[in-house]
Parts: C-alpha cells; sequence; structure tokens
C-alpha cells in the first residue's frame, strides 16, 4: 500500500453500519455517565451517613468504661482462680484475654502486675518452647515487683534432654526464674533427675511453700532453703536421706514425702 492509499483509508468516510455503530456507543457512554454520577453521589450519602454513625457511637460512653481503672482492676481479679493457684497461660481463662477485650482493658490488664504474679508452665509435651519462654519472660516482666506464685513441669524423661527439650533449652527457663527467686512466695517445681537446678545468689526472703519432685540435698535450690526464713511447708516426691540437714526443720510446720531413697 503506498502512503497515499494509506491517507485516504484514514480519511475515508465511515459507513453507515459504522455511524450506527458509533452513535450506539456514544449513547452508551452517556448513560455510563450518567450510572457513575449518580453512584458516586449514593457513595458520597453514604460516606456522609457512616461519618455521623461513627462520630455518634464514638461520642457514646459505655457505663463499664466509666469505672475508675482500680475498680476494672478488682474485677479482673475475680476472673482469675484464688492465689496461690495459678491461671492457664494462655486460652480463654488467662489474663491475656482481657487486653483483648478493648485498648482501654488492655493498659489497665497490663498495669496490674497482680494478674501476672502466678504462672503455670509445662514442657512435658515439648511443643511451642520459643513461645512458652516469651510468655514467661513476658509475665515475670509485668509482675513488677510482686511476690510470685511459679509452677513449672520442666520433668522431662532423660532421653528427652538429647532431642528438642534439650538441657540448653531448660536453662532458658530455669535461668528466667532463678532470676526473680527473691520474689518466689510459692514454688512448685518439677525437674528431670539429671538435670541440676542453677545457682541462686540471692536469699529467698519471702518464699512459704516448696513442692518438688526430687531433692539430693546438694543442688543449689536445696541449699539456699536456710535462707528461706518464711518457709513452712515443703512437699518432696522422693528425698534423699542425706538432704536432712538441708532443710531448716525449727522453722516448718508441713513436710511431705511419699518415698525416701
Amino acid at each position: 500500500m503506498s502512503p497515499q492509499d494509506g491517507a485516504e483509508s484514514r480519511h475515508r468516510q465511515p459507513t453507515q453500519s459504522e455511524r450506527s455503530s458509533l452513535a450506539t456507543d456514544r449513547a452508551r457512554i452517556a448513560i455510563v455517565k450518567a450510572k457513575i454520577l449518580e453512584l458516586e453521589r449514593s457513595l458520597s450519602l453514604l460516606n456522609e451517613e457512616n461519618d455521623l454513625l461513627q462520630g455518634r457511637l464514638g461520642a457514646y460512653t459505655y457505663p463499664v468504661l466509666t469505672l475508675p481503672n482500680e475498680i476494672v482492676s478488682e474485677i479482673f481479679l475475680y476472673f482469675l482462680p484464688v492465689y496461690p493457684e495459678p491461671p492457664p497461660i494462655i486460652g480463654r481463662s488467662s489474663p491475656n484475654v482481657m487486653g483483648q477485650i478493648c485498648r482501654k482493658w488492655r493498659e489497665i490488664a497490663l498495669r496490674t502486675p497482680v494478674l501476672w504474679r502466678a504462672i503455670t508452665l509445662s514442657l512435658r509435651n515439648g511443643k511451642r518452647l520459643d513461645q512458652k519462654l516469651r510468655l514467661l519472660e513476658l509475665w515475670l516482666q509485668r509482675s513488677g515487683s510482686c511476690l510470685l506464685s511459679i509452677h513449672m513441669d520442666l520433668e522431662v524423661d532423660a532421653v528427652d534432654l538429647e532431642g528438642d527439650v534439650g538441657t540448653e533449652t531448660l536453662d532458658l527457663f530455669t535461668h528466667a526464674i532463678a532470676a526473680h527467686s527473691a520474689r518466689w512466695e510459692y514454688l512448685r517445681l518439677y525437674l528431670p533427675d539429671v538435670y541440676p537446678f542453677p545457682s541462686i545468689g540471692t536469699p529467698l526472703p519471702f518464699l512459704r511453700e516448696l513442692t518438688m519432685n526430687s531433692v539430693n540435698g546438694t543442688d543449689p535450690l536445696t541449699e539456699a532453703l536456710h535462707a528461706a526464713p518464711l518457709l513452712r511447708a515443703v512437699a518432696v516426691q522422693f528425698w534423699e536421706g542425706r538432704c536432712i540437714s538441708s532443710y531448716p526443720w525449727s522453722q516448718l510446720t508441713t513436710m511431705r514425702s511419699y518415698r525416701m531413697g
């Protein structure tokens, strides 16, 4: 095709059929634009109504949110088991639930240390260890300066110490609670027989009750009992006879042992 033929093709007059099709398209465009304008007006009205409703809801104060923070904190305490019994660290009965209701309740819960002073944790199934360690550290932090009730089941088979729940993993958990030993009030601890509890560098000034699966009289925790002036109750599943001298007998009112070696 020559340049002259191309120019003639571009400037040729449309056929009757093409003119009819173009007219139909123009008419359709006008209809589409009109519908767009109508929808935009409807959307604008809906946005205005939404803003009005949101403003009305935002201006409303629910009666429970007008309660003083101290009263709300007290209500939260009734949600939990009576201290020193610990609530679940996760789940519907955990104090974490109260922080999921609204922002204000979350702020109150996080500023109420007594909600986090009783901690229970188990490593028996060897699952979600990283999450459990983070939760343990978080609860210890949130508990502030409160005395602590700690229930920890770290008792795993010796075989497991070479697997997912190794000695290094147990160290992370035991060192975390040992760092707060000066705040222990109730301690229930189950450890593997072959695992030594880490050294405790501070006295146990507030420890009242101790429950363990076994003691041998030479581990750092047993030796530290001489620096526990408030200790009154001890329960041990397996008790080696040589640990007799390790206990402050003159101050104990309850001593339970299920087996002696």
